[in-house]
């Protein structure tokens, strides 16, 4: 019985910790998925800036009477 009740706190003792690590770890886990959602968006912005950029500059070609530019449909 003496041993028994030695183990009991260490037991508790672990099981604590473990639900830390446990909350730390899917706290982390979170903040991983958050950065990726906002690169995600920040690439597609980019992407999106970047289409609008050709789209602008083969209108001013054409307005100046030049054609479309080459590369793009």
């Amino acid at each position: 019985m003496l041993v028994l009740k030695e183990r009991e706190p260490a037991a508790r003792s672990l099981a604590r910790s473990l639900h830390v690590c446990h909350k730390v770890f899917a706290l982390l886990d979170g903040g991983l998925e958050l950065a990726d959602g906002v690169s995600d968006q920040l690439l597609l912005k980019g992407s999106q800036l970047a289409q609008a950029q050709v789209l602008l500059n083969a209108v001013f070609l054409e307005e100046e009477g030049r054609g479309q530019e080459h590369g793009t449909a």
